[in-house]
């Protein structure tokens, strides 16, 4: 199985998510195992 990995950013301020709820949805739908940062998304003010 192919595991895609989301990591926090670490510049500080920084808000940004490389991929979303839906890009998620859309890789396991795939097949493909999805592995998230805890911390992803606290600064945007959502979690993946």
């Amino acid at each position: 199985m192919t595991t895609v990995g989301v990591l926090a950013e670490v510049k500080d301020g920084e808000r940004r998510v490389a991929l979303g709820p839906s890009g998620v949805a859309m890789l396991t739908g795939n097949g493909l195992q999805v592995v998230v940062e805890q911390s992803v998304g606290v600064e945007f003010g959502t979690r993946v």
